[in-house]
């Protein structure tokens, strides 16, 4: 994966960072979602999916980090 910014990625995540409760939900996470195609998001309990769909869909903002949704 490469961590150069991809023009035909629908998400474009890079060194996402979330602290959260004392501690780190999300540290360095770094991904690029490809559109027009189903993704699954899989983890044990307290991995911190629910805390990257939540930055995602902007109910919740990042510590550090870059995400883009469509450019955006």
């Amino acid at each position: 994966m490469s961590t150069e910014t991809t023009a035909d990625s629908a998400v474009q995540v890079r060194d996402l960072v979330l602290d959260f409760r004392g501690g780190q939900a999300l540290g360095g996470v770094s991904l690029d979602l490809a559109p027009n195609a189903i993704h699954g998001l899989l983890g044990r309990n307290g991995a911190g999916k629910t805390s990257l769909m939540r930055i995602l869909t902007g109910q919740e903002f990042e510590t550090s980090g870059t995400v883009r949704v469509f450019g955006e």
